[in-house]
């Protein structure tokens, strides 16, 4: 689904596979490929991943949550 990051930066390893991100931000879906990273943050990047292929996409995605006492 189609969300933003302004509350939870995060930061994504890709394993293996390949996914497009589609981003508000861009025209052209991002391909991101295995052995890869990508940053997510700000309101502004609203976005969502389809895999086109036949692989399967393994990630890894850490989001950076404030504490909270």
């Amino acid at each position: 689904t189609n969300h933003d990051h302004s509350d939870r930066p995060s930061i994504i390893y890709f394993i293996s596979g390949e996914v497009f991100e589609h981003n508000a931000l861009c025209a052209v879906p991002i391909l991101h490929k295995a052995g890869e990273t990508t940053g997510e943050f700000g309101a502004d990047i609203q976005h969502w991943w389809s895999n086109e292929g036949s692989e399967p996409v393994v990630l890894v995605s850490s989001d950076v949550v404030p504490f909270k006492p």
